[in-house]
């Protein structure tokens, strides 16, 4: 290895080791780095853990180093090296320790690094200050081009009190953080008198001129555009001198979009589109270009993540939405940079159904119970309830079931299911009624006396539910006879039925039989004798005879 080779080696591993150390507890003031070993800060990294027993350094190359090469000077005085073996070779593999301290207990570290006696790398250190006027985070401004194959950045800051540090930093898509440049602004020989004035700061709130000097930064940082090849962002930090630290971050591919080869479309839902509340909404997307992955949100929270395999590369996911308007947003993205697509969707309120039961009549009996059931989307089916009891269920308009109704009060109801199983319901109370059906004999009148044998019976029944039958019964004494008519529930019938009757008294009597089992009767009783009597003759004195012969016995008004 050439001397160049081990001077960066050394320089790099040391210098990283130390900004690990120290950046948790102390405020980096100033540095100064030799431009050789500037070139290369970014090309090692050293494993670094502090213990106790000081900063232990694991040597991640290959190369042994020789540590009597090194010397570290610190608060003005040489740093104990030690390696793990004893040897004074820094192998591979293997780690130093060394100790940082504040040796005169002044708040302040001055660090100096040197290989073969030359001078690589000089830092301060100090305590953060406490200012309790010091209320705000330092102030950036990024004035960002790029320009004859660099990237250019303006940094500008303010701070009510000190400047003290600045960070650039160069970020991949996976976050890893890889350092450009670290710089501290204060020069060494101010260092003492700026601790004074912050103190005499801190006491009167007055501000020294060289607080008023360093309270505002403005420096430039130039990156070649092909240490950017494989980089997403660059972010720099700027920190004050109490330890308050502000960053921002420059996306590249707003510098470089030749660099990013990715798009993204929503190839659904459409933007504007919309959906009734419960609907599966499913989101389509296609990614082209050399993309590493894609991300889909909505309103903000992520519903889908995956990397990028093939190109194109289609992805999708479903989602049940609220009522509301929503945004869906896509995003895809490569080593350059990266792409987005957004649409709008509307989610619409689905209201529960309506629905009115109603029942064709209040008479008891085998009636049409009608639902008139509406919904914005659809109805799927009507139940149908009576006296709390499950009857029937319709899934198609019209929606009508029968039920037979004994007489007496009854509770009705109707629930209408929508295609989101939203329900919606009506109860009514109806009093069905069921009147005994009637009976009037026309023929023959009661009291009526026949000298023949055939009675013509002739009577009018009706029912306002419904007829089951007519009986017809004659009766004479012990004689008994009868003659039932079955009947298909109409509510009048015309009874016309010839009675042979023998001689005698006859009671004539026609009973009704409605569909719900109540009876309605009509009777007659009538004389039937074999023929009437032979008149000879008759002498008619002055008061005469009447010969009214209408009932069948002749009235005699006088004597024969």
């Amino acid at each position: 290895m050439d001397e160049k080779g081990f001077a960066e080696i050394v320089s790099v591993l040391l210098i990283a080791a130390i900004a690990v150390a120290m950046s948790a507890s102390m405020i980096q003031l100033t540095q100064s780095i030799s431009e050789e070993i500037a070139e290369s800060i970014s090309e090692y990294s050293a494993a670094v853990s502090v213990t106790s027993d000081g900063i232990k350094i694991v040597n991640p190359t290959i190369t042994p180093i020789e540590l009597s090469r090194i010397k570290l000077i610190v608060d003005s005085q040489p740093a104990e090296i030690r390696d793990a073996n004893g040897n004074g070779i820094w192998e591979p593999s293997e780690s130093i320790t060394l100790k940082i301290e504040d040796r005169n207990g002044d708040g302040i570290i001055p660090i100096t690094l040197l290989v073969d006696g030359k001078e690589v790398f000089y830092t301060v250190y100090a305590k953060p200050i406490v200012l309790y006027s010091d209320e705000r985070f330092p102030s950036i401004d990024l004035n960002v081009s790029a320009y004859q194959g660099k990237l250019r950045l303006e940094i500008g800051s303010q701070d009510d009190s000190v400047v003290s540090t600045y960070k650039v930093q160069l970020g991949d898509l996976h976050n890893k953080l890889t350092p450009w440049r670290i710089k501290g602004l204060i020069d060494p020989k101010d260092i003492d008198d700026l601790v004074e004035e912050l103190k005499q700061f801190r006491e009167s709130g007055e501000k020294g001129d060289l607080m008023r000097k360093y309270s505002k930064l403005h420096d430039v940082v130039e990156i070649p555009a092909s240490v950017l090849a494989d980089k997403a962002y660059v972010i720099v930090y700027v920190k004050d001198i109490t330890g308050k630290t502000s960053s921002k971050i420059v996306e590249l591919y707003k510098y470089y979009p030749q660099l990013a080869n990715v798009s993204v479309k929503i190839l659904s839902p459409k933007d504007g589109e919309e959906f009734w509340e419960g609907d599966t909404i499913q989101i389509k997307a296609v990614v082209t270009g050399n993309a590493e992955g894609v991300v889909i949100e909505v309103d903000g929270k992520e519903v889908l993540k995956q990397d990028v395999t093939a190109n194109p590369f289609y992805v999708s996911t479903e989602v049940n939405l609220e009522p509301g308007e929503h945004t869906i947003y896509a995003e895809a993205w490569d080593p350059f940079g990266k792409a987005n697509d957004s649409v709008t969707i509307f989610v619409k309120d689905d209201e529960p159904p309506s629905v009115r039961v109603s029942v064709d009549s209040n008479l008891a009996g085998r009636r049409a119970i009608t639902a008139n059931a509406q919904d914005d989307r659809g109805i799927t089916k009507v139940v149908f309830y009576v006296d709390d009891k499950q009857i029937a269920i319709d899934y198609s308009e019209p929606y009508v079931v029968y039920y037979t109704f004994s007489a007496g009060l009854h509770r009705i109801k109707a629930v209408a299911y929508d295609t989101l199983n939203q329900s919606g319901s009506d109860e009514i109370a109806v009093n069905f009624t069921d009147n005994p059906p009637t009976v009037r004999i026309l023929e023959p009148p009661d009291g009526k006396t026949y000298y023949a044998s055939d009675v013509v019976v002739k009577a009018v029944v009706e029912d306002d539910i419904g007829l089951k039958s007519v009986k017809v019964e004659w009766i004479s004494g012990t004689k008994y006879s009868t003659d039932e008519i079955a009947l298909n529930s109409q509510k009048t019938y015309n009874l016309e039925k010839t009675l042979s009757l023998s001689e005698g008294t006859w009671k004539i009597r026609v009973v009704a039989y409605d569909t719900s089992g109540n009876t309605g009767a009509d009777e007659v009783t009538v004389q039937v004798i074999s023929q009437p009597p032979e008149i000879i003759g008759a002498y008619v004195p002055e008061i005469g005879w009447s010969t009214d012969f209408s009932k069948g016995i002749p009235v005699v008004g006088g004597v024969a």
